[in-house]
């Protein structure tokens, strides 16, 4: 199981509920994760009265209304029964197509653009209003807007999110666990082996116990169960944009 970004921030029950419905659209948890926390904060009662996005993904009004709900219901639930029950179901309808950060992008901001190349361009200066509204998504300002660029603001949160203070205590240990299990095996295997090639295979008959051994600590580390998350320093250069949702 690798590092979760952001993982800090959410709950034991969060986390498994994130990783449940990754796993069942066919995405990265982490790459969720990130397209989370550049929508909403992570803050269920996230809205945008610019296009009435309301919630951890910000479902527009027309979507909710779809999904037989509406957006103040969205902003009334949890973290967690939205993931399982608004993010499952919006995600359902692309599950296999989102395995990338961009695709899994386009399935929330502009789902026509899934399967197509990184460059494709989602809007571009010959759309007036659309572009100008949008105008800061172009990072190389040749006038059009791609699914790389207009997924580089995900991508940064993403990189942040797996950074040691935004990653829980338990994937931590875990990572030091594996480490320290890889080092032991290979250095102690390897000696044992040059000395005797009996030894070298009894050293691994063994490994699993001082693999159970070095697990224990990960037992003992648990998550730090987090409220809602906070607005970051680098988060002031977000651009704003309009809404290109179905």
């Amino acid at each position: 199981m690798s590092r979760l970004a952001w993982g800090r921030l959410l709950s034991a029950e969060e986390r498994a509920a994130l990783r449940s419905v990754a796993e069942e659209a066919g995405c990265d948890p982490s790459h969720l994760s990130a397209v989370i926390m550049f929508e909403s904060r992570w803050d269920p009662r996230a809205f945008n009265a610019a296009y009435e996005g309301s919630g951890l993904i910000q479902v527009i009004r027309s979507t909710a209304l779809a999904m037989g709900t509406t957006p103040d219901a969205i902003r009334e639930m949890s973290r967690r029964d939205q993931l399982l029950q608004i993010v499952r179901e919006y995600l359902r309808p692309y599950r296999g197509r989102i395995g990338t950060l961009t695709d899994l992008y386009m399935a929330v901001l502009r789902p026509t653009a899934i399967g197509k190349p990184d460059d494709y361009a989602l809007i571009t200066s010959a759309e007036g209003k659309a572009y100008v509204a949008n105008k800061g998504l172009d990072l190389n300002k040749d006038g059009n807007i791609t699914k790389q660029e207009a997924t580089e603001y995900v991508r940064r949160r993403l990189e942040e999110g797996l950074r040691d203070e935004n990653a829980t205590l338990e994937d931590r240990v875990r990572e030091e666990v594996v480490q320290m299990e890889t080092t032991t095996k290979q250095g102690i295997g390897g000696l044992l082996g040059m000395l005797h090639p009996a030894a070298g295979i009894l050293f691994n008959v063994f490994a699993p116990a001082l693999k159970q051994k070095l697990a224990d600590k990960v037992d003992g580390a648990s998550g730090t169960p987090g409220g809602r998350c906070t607005r970051s320093a680098s988060s002031s250069t977000t651009p704003t944009r309009t809404c290109w949702r179905r």
